[in-house]
């Protein structure tokens, strides 16, 4: 019987570990993939950010403006390029990602500022291309072009374009060209595949098309021409996001990742011989079925052994827990044996003193919870709030604007009502956004000089519910330390959209925003505060007890992320479980446009 039992259980892990090794390389392919991937992403950003500087630099946007077209004059054009390479120059610096550069006038024609030979780029591009940019406003990236070099080689490259544009009237007054080799992101993939493995790699377009490829001759291609992979393997492909294949009697692994950001839409393939992945595992699948071998067989024996000087200890110990069941939960096993037994006495009193601290624990959570509630009655009526509304709607009355003023009360009385809800501290999106509004609406009367506001909020996720006074503490983080203190008009922009289970909010502002050290040192406060008194601004404290809430109702299945940049914006992302009340189950609508 032993026997039999180590032959079964020999195939039953040989086969396991075969299923596990194969998944455990594909694991490896895609996380190899993953890193690749995010490389990529980075190159691109970082070709990106280059080409926005240079765009919204004010000389560089102001000598576009001035020349709509390359001054004729050669001693004009002359001094034109090296005014423009002098500050353009100085943004790129040595940058290698770029391979050649220019500025392209509002009437399509190349100035020439970089010294590079951009003719033949030029004499590739219609203007039909250039429309097209003009309408992104954004930057482009296409390719790849072919390139002639002395004799027949070509080299393909990709053509990244920014629109310069007036930042006031919007007006597009030329272009920023890179020009960046096909080689530059192949090398990503050169540098990070397993040293001495036959792989391989393609990047496609939205079409299918190789624009990538550590073979150069299909570039350009269609990928279902080259005959790699017929339509029902790509299928499987897209549709699993692996595919093992036989390719000259040797099994290889392809993966795909749809994951680039924008502006590409690119599909990236990896191939990797799946026997390269496995060689690994299967030494160590060796290994695990001679020591398993040897274990059962030392098991046995032992247990053997053992097994009647275990069983009066085991019966007193079950005493105890049946005692502990019964509701004891005082009861301590007294540790009467040493080697495995002393170890279930120990596991049962650290059980037993772990239940007792959780018990605490619930009773300190939910009595911190009522506590807390308390705090937010009490912030609920803000008399600073309260008293700035009443005296803006006297200093409406006296200008008689009448109407102005009584829908000020509305929204005053409206947004009271809501934020009180009869003691309740969980209502509706419904309710949640139409008092975010009012407040809003209050907020731009008082500040109607550089606030503005909109609401995104599709109807059908109003039916759910969320902890009372949720997006309110962060409006209100926006428009005092965010919007005011830039001090020029800006625009607070609140999104909900659905994920999954979950519902995210997204409260965005184009405000002061926040350097590394504050956003840094806010995230600590937010995430250390246990205590709402002893957060350090009124800024922490909004975001604290928001942030607090969330995690007494949602434990840990919640998420409160803050991301900022200094002079730009300031952005929050809430996300949290989906809740359908049944007494909302009916048709409500808002309004969620600011005017």
């Amino acid at each position: 019987m032993i026997l039999i039992s180590l032959i079964v259980t020999a195939i039953l892990i040989n086969t396991v570990s075969t299923t596990v090794n194969v998944n455990n390389a594909l694991g490896s392919a895609r996380r190899e993939q993953a890193l690749i991937i995010n490389n990529l992403n980075t190159k691109i950003t970082h070709i990106q950010d280059y080409a926005v500087s240079v765009a919204v630099d004010p000389r560089v946007i102001a000598e576009a403006k001035e020349h709509p077209s390359p001054p004729v004059e050669e001693a004009k054009r002359y001094k034109l390029r090296l005014e423009l390479n002098k500050i353009i120059g100085s943004i790129m610096g040595l940058n290698r990602n770029v391979y050649m550069w220019d500025l392209v006038a509002a009437d399509n024609s190349f100035f020439g500022v970089s010294g590079y030979d951009m003719s033949e780029i030029e004499a590739l591009l219609s203007d039909e291309y250039f429309t097209q940019v003009r309408k992104n406003w954004g930057v482009s990236i296409s390719g790849p072009y072919q390139l002639h070099n002395k004799g027949e080689r070509t080299t393909p490259v990709f053509l990244v374009t920014k629109p310069v544009v007036d930042l006031d009237s919007r007006t597009v007054y030329g272009y920023v060209m890179f020009v960046i080799k096909e080689s530059n992101f192949a090398s990503i993939f050169e540098n990070n595949m397993p040293q001495n493995v036959e792989s391989s790699f393609y990047i496609l377009n939205e079409e299918e098309i190789v624009i990538s490829s550590s073979d150069k001759t299909i570039i350009t291609q269609n990928i279902q021409k080259i005959g790699t992979f017929s339509e029902a393997e790509l299928k499987v492909l897209y549709e699993k996001g692996s595919l093992t294949k036989n390719v000259g009697g040797q099994e290889m692994l392809y993966t795909i990742s749809q994951e680039l950001k924008d502006p590409v839409q690119w599909t990236v393939i990896s191939c990797q011989p799946l026997d390269s992945l496995l060689i690994g595992q299967k030494i160590l699948n060796k290994w695990i079925l001679v020591i398993g071998t040897v274990a059962c067989l030392v098991a046995l024996f032992i247990s053997y052994i053992i097994a009647r000087s275990l069983s009066r200890p085991i019966m007193e110990l079950a005493s105890t827990i049946h005692d502990a069941a019964e509701g004891n939960l005082s009861q301590k096993a007294n540790r009467q044996s040493a080697g495995e037994i002393e170890i279930l006495y120990e596991g049962f009193n650290n059980l037993m003193n772990a239940v007792n601290r959780l018990l605490r624990r619930v009773y300190q959570e939910q009595e911190e919870k009522s506590e807390y509630q308390f705090h937010l009655i009490q912030a609920q009526i803000k008399p600073h709030f309260l008293y700035n509304t009443l005296e803006m709607i006297k200093s409406l009355i006296d200008l008689e604007k009448g109407e102005t003023a009584s829908q000020c009360i509305s929204a005053m009385a409206s947004f009271y009502r809501l934020s009180l809800n009869r003691g309740n501290d969980i209502i509706s999106v419904y309710d949640e956004v139409k008092l975010s509004q009012q407040y809003m609406y209050l907020q731009k009367l008082r500040y109607i000089e550089y606030l503005d506001y909109r609401f995104n909020i599709p109807e059908e996720l109003t039916k759910y519910q969320l902890p009372k006074m949720t997006l309110q503490p962060i409006l209100e983080n926006s428009i005092y330390h965010g919007i005011k203190e830039k001090q020029e008009e800006g625009i607070v922009e609140i999104e909900l959209t659905e994920h999954g289970d979950s519902l995210r909010f997204v409260i965005v502002d184009n405000g002061i925003g926040m350097t590394k050290e504050m956003l840094s040192h806010l995230q600590q406060t937010i995430k250390s505060s246990s205590d709402l008194e002893e957060s350090e601004s009124p800024k922490s404290f909004g975001m604290a007890s928001v942030n607090r809430r969330l995690k007494l109702l949602y434990g840990e299945n919640y998420s409160f992320v803050i991301e900022s940049e200094y002079g730009e914006f300031t952005k929050v992302t809430i996300l949290i479980p989906k809740n359908i009340p049944e007494d909302l189950q009916k048709d409500q609508k808002g309004e969620y446009e600011g005017e």
